[in-house]
């Protein structure tokens, strides 16, 4: 925490704002969330130490030391500055950011409106709250095609933090490694943390998706590189407050996804054994589709009613003996599987 303060001649202190890593200096006054103390001039530095001076002190001091108003010139300017190359910075991470987002397949992605309805979810309710509230990373596991995207997205809706975006990385998908149009693919570790391109920094998933939740499919395709940084970034994480700091201050919150037991993925060297002991108990399982046949009546008839409208069919119902087609088959391609046959 940073105090801005002034002394009395008396030796009592004033204080006149503070602020916490994160914030913006001067925020609250101009905000209205603090009344401004007369007339006065604020100057913060890098390491956002501050000072305070009155005006009147100022006018004369510029008036008999002509340099002092050239030095106060050089600050603002040099301040002025690091803000254009910040704006600058922060217009090359949102186009790269809209580049990312433009990649997810954002059909498959959208959540089913009964989501909370079906047995499953009522089944496992207050588990996937409790995930969703720790903050903490975690792994979500199951077979191709079991939507484990929805299942991120909602963790991410139910989050108190971590909500200012929410980003998809597939490592399942080979385009993922070409960003930015490129004809050599990245590594795993530059496409989450970032590379050097032309001279210049190019920002990662990491950095784009700060202050909110990456939701990264394929975990086991990460190269021991990648892992170890993400447990890295997984540790400082567990290891500050985010009601202090602020998500945006803690970067993304990673929420770890792959088609496979994460016990068999450590015995075959795929998982980093640092990451499968922290997801030991921060992990969930999606069962496939043929052990929720409950659910299938709900969920088919959901997807009969979004292909519908998108393909202007006036189709309302399922026949029972279609419903029993249906339930009789073993799915594997899972919920994907179900959603691709109905719109068929």
């Amino acid at each position: 925490k940073v105090r801005l303060v002034s002394y009395r001649e008396d030796g009592t202190e004033v204080e006149f704002d503070s602020f916490l890593p994160g914030e913006l200096f001067g925020a609250r006054i101009a905000l209205g969330e603090m009344s401004p103390s007369s007339p006065n001039v604020y100057v913060a530095d890098d390491e956002a130490q501050a000072a305070f001076f009155p005006m009147d002190f100022l006018e004369r001091m510029m008036t008999r030391e002509p340099r002092l108003g050239l030095n106060f010139s050089r600050i603002i300017a040099r301040g002025m500055i690091k803000v254009d190359r910040r704006h600058a910075r922060t217009e090359e991470n949102y186009s790269q950011l809209l580049e990312v987002v433009s990649r997810v397949y954002r059909e498959t992605d959208l959540l089913h409106p009964k989501f909370e309805r079906t047995r499953f979810y009522r089944r496992c309710e207050k588990e996937i709250k409790a995930l969703a509230l720790s903050g903490e990373s975690l792994l979500v596991w199951g077979e191709s095609g079991v939507f484990k995207t929805q299942f991120g997205r909602k963790i991410f809706h139910l989050s108190e933090h971590f909500r200012s975006v929410y980003l998809i990385v597939n490592f399942y998908r080979e385009e993922n490694l070409y960003l930015g149009g490129r004809k050599e693919p990245l590594t795993p570790s530059q496409v989450l943390f970032g590379w050097k391109e032309a001279g210049r920094r190019k920002a990662g998933m990491m950095e784009l998706g700060r202050g909110g939740t990456l939701f990264l499919l394929g975990v086991e395709r990460l190269d021991r590189e990648a892992q170890e940084n993400l447990w890295r970034h997984i540790q400082e994480q567990a290891s500050r407050n985010v009601s202090t700091l602020g998500a945006w201050e803690l970067g993304p919150r990673v929420i770890c996804a792959t088609r496979h037991n994460p016990e068999e993925l450590e015995k075959q060297g795929r998982l980093l054994p640092e990451l499968a002991a922290y997801f030991q108990s921060r992990s969930f399982h999606i069962p496939p589709l043929r052990e929720r046949k409950s659910d299938l009546p709900d969920n088919a008839l959901f997807y009969l009613e979004k292909y519908s409208r998108k393909l202007e069919k006036e189709v309302t119902s399922i026949s029972d003996r279609t419903l029993k087609v249906l339930l009789d088959h073993n799915w594997p391609g899972n919920d994907a599987e179900l959603a691709e046959t109905i719109k068929r």
